[in-house]
């Protein structure tokens, strides 16, 4: 007969082979030199991947204990802590989403509108003041991580040291060679930029600082952004603006585009065009002479406008005597929640949207069916994987060790892999490097659950009364298991999150752990 393939060899060395096979195997063994070889350096590699991967079980399933209490006791092991991490954290997370501070300390909350302002508009005058500084510094530092991923590389494969002693020289070397950083370097000495009164800028400008007032008049357009733009004078053009706030009491002849923490249109202070802003509160005194489109947490009209009135937020106050000249319309959440003095006017139609309850995903056909494709997808991924990585499938989380190790690992690369592909995407030489990796992260983290899945159904046939199930059945059942923890109402989310970062740093370590392996049983001079 001929002789059988490398992957038969490798499911044989496993124990994974059905009876009548598997002696055909050994009646071939008995006479075949070089498939003796073979499955002799099949059992070495396997060997080798139960020495180095102690914190990921992977032992062979010929040897792994079977008793059914003891798969049983290690899913429910891997259950009990999956869903206690993920109930702790959203308890937590809903904890702190739900901390209300003083409304005067409301920016520096990052989970309310106005703290994310807060936070684009800083990130915004620090890109502009800083950007060429930090580029430069990145585009260093890029080369200089190179460098050390080489200098890495080349120790632990030449001399096989443990990563972490072939690591120490790498880092003494970054230390030296990586500039330091200058993203953090938040000034707050910045100077005031002042159009004095009776001054006049005859030309569009571009300011930047911690205030900036025009007492005096531009003729052109104006950009500004900082901490705080004050509008006192005349800016003939159009004002774009991003500061955490932005007050207009003199005179914007074209349209007003902000975006801040507050917007005001003070009593007085008239824009001649549209005004667009996003924003946390905006309050307009004055005139707008056209439209005035508002996304915010609130708004309050009390001057006239020409034209049309469109809000999209949670609360809108209109005073009297305001006239509206056009229409207006507003997304609300809550009927409740537009305020309209009796004296206010509205020459155009009225129009108030607020959002219909939706109905459970559980109770509609689409749910299910997208659950089957996604199923359908997932059982198909991981039989490729698994045909051609086959270690993968022999992965096991069944212990406190495996979780805290996979888990680790899985959350730091999860969390590193797309800075450090950013990192070296600035470069032209580093972004196909960028692109490379961040395609290995993607599939990775869609992999991970698949690999999860595979180790859970390993333990839901070893602890019941079908011991000889194979891959297909074995995946099939654990992807059913993980398809409804992340369905859960509440932690469903959470669940979906830690199950992929515990299969993302298990593949992981488990494929690294393979390689040096494989290296390990090359023979000298090949």
């Amino acid at each position: 007969m001929d002789c059988p393939t490398e992957h038969s060899w490798s499911v044989y060395v496993d124990g994974e082979m059905g009876h009548e096979k598997s002696r055909q195997l050994l009646s071939h063994l008995d006479q075949c030199e070089s498939c003796r070889d073979l499955a002799a350096r099949l059992a070495a590699e396997g060997r080798m991947l139960v020495h180095w991967l102690q914190e990921v079980d992977l032992m062979e399933d010929a040897e792994a204990p079977s008793e059914s209490a003891d798969a049983w006791r290690s899913l429910v092991r891997l259950g009990t802590a999956v869903l206690a991490a993920a109930t702790v954290f959203r308890i937590c997370f809903d904890w702190l989403a739900g901390s209300k501070l003083p409304p005067v300390l409301g920016w520096l909350d990052p989970f309310s509108l106005a703290g994310k302002l807060n936070i684009s508009a800083s990130a915004i005058v620090l890109a502009i003041k800083k950007g060429e500084s930090i580029m430069t510094t990145m585009t260093e530092s890029t080369s200089s991580v190179l460098l050390g991923i080489l200098l890495l590389t080349v120790l632990a494969c030449v001399r096989r040291m443990p990563v972490w002693t072939s690591a120490l020289p790498v880092v003494l070397v970054l230390a030296v060679l990586v500039p330091p950083s200058q993203a953090l370097d938040l000034r707050k000495d910045e100077p005031i930029v002042i159009v004095a009164d009776g001054e006049t800028i005859d030309d569009s400008v571009i300011f930047l600082g911690e205030s900036i007032t025009v007492n005096g008049t531009v003729t052109g357009d104006l950009i500004a952004v900082g901490r705080q733009v004050s509008v006192r004078g005349s800016v003939l053009g159009s004002v774009f603006s991003a500061a955490q706030n932005i007050d207009v009491a003199g005179r914007v002849g074209g349209n007003l585009y902000g975006f801040a923490q507050s917007v005001n249109v003070s009593d007085g202070g008239e824009v001649g065009g549209n005004l667009l802003a996003g924003a946390q509160d905006v309050f307009v005194g004055g005139a707008v002479g056209r439209d005035l489109t508002v996304g915010a947490n609130s708004l309050e009209v009390a001057g006239a406008l020409g034209r049309n009135l469109t809000f999209g937020g949670s609360v809108l106050t209109i005073r009297a005597p305001v006239h509206i000249g056009g229409s207006l319309k507003a997304y609300l959440e809550d009927e409740d929640n537009l305020r309209l003095a009796a004296g206010a006017s509205i020459e155009g139609t009225t129009s108030l949207e607020t959002p219909e309850p939706e109905p459970s995903r559980f109770a509609t056909t689409g749910f299910y069916v997208k659950a089957l494709i996604r199923f359908v997808m997932a059982l198909i991924a991981g039989l490729v994987l698994f045909w051609l990585f086959p270690p993968a499938r022999r992965i096991r989380l069944d212990d406190g060790r495996a979780l805290l190790s996979a888990g680790g690992l899985g959350f730091v690369l999860a969390v590193a892999t797309p800075l450090l592909a950013v990192v070296a995407g600035i470069t032209l030489i580093g972004l196909p490097l960028a692109l490379t990796s961040a395609a290995a992260w993607l599939l990775g983290l869609y992999l991970g659950k698949i690999v999860v899945a595979q180790s859970i159904g390993h333990m839901v046939v070893a602890s019941g009364s079908i011991k000889t199930a194979g891959t297909v059945v074995q995946l099939a059942i654990g992807l059913i298991v993980v398809f409804l923890a992340i369905s859960l109402p509440y932690i469903g989310a959470v669940v979906n999150i830690l199950l992929t970062l515990l299969g993302f740093g298990a593949l992981l370590i488990t494929a690294y752990k393979s390689w040096l392996g494989q290296s390990a049983l090359e023979p000298q001079g090949a």
